[in-house]
């Protein structure tokens, strides 16, 4: 069992935004890295949908006002994930930065 504990640092934006996701019943927290990027190690229950492929966003997310939290490496992919969301209709979509930040465990 892995436990990572950082009493010192100010819990970040992902830190944050995985917790309201795991809180909030209907929401989604997808990363958007590449397949090879996700499988070398991401935030358990997340679910990968490559920042290329974001427009079939409509294969998982079947309802556009659902609460959508995005991820990806350094937070760029994740916020140009968010805009093209947006674009298509979903307004609820949430960009919490990238996996660099984050300080919890990893799944594999």
């Amino acid at each position: 069992m892995n436990i990572k504990l950082n009493f010192n640092k100010k819990s970040s934006k992902i830190d944050l935004g995985v917790k309201q996701a795991r809180e909030e019943d209907g929401s989604y927290l997808i990363d958007v890295r590449s397949s090879k990027e996700y499988k070398e190690g991401h935030i358990k229950g997340s679910i990968n949908l490559p920042l290329e492929d974001i427009e079939d966003i409509d294969v998982i997310v079947d309802d556009p006002e659902s609460k959508i939290y995005l991820y990806c490496r350094s937070g760029k992919r994740s916020s140009q994930g968010a805009t093209i969301l947006r674009s298509l209709g979903y307004e609820n979509v949430i960009n919490i930065g990238g996996i660099l930040d984050w300080s919890g465990e990893m799944e594999l």
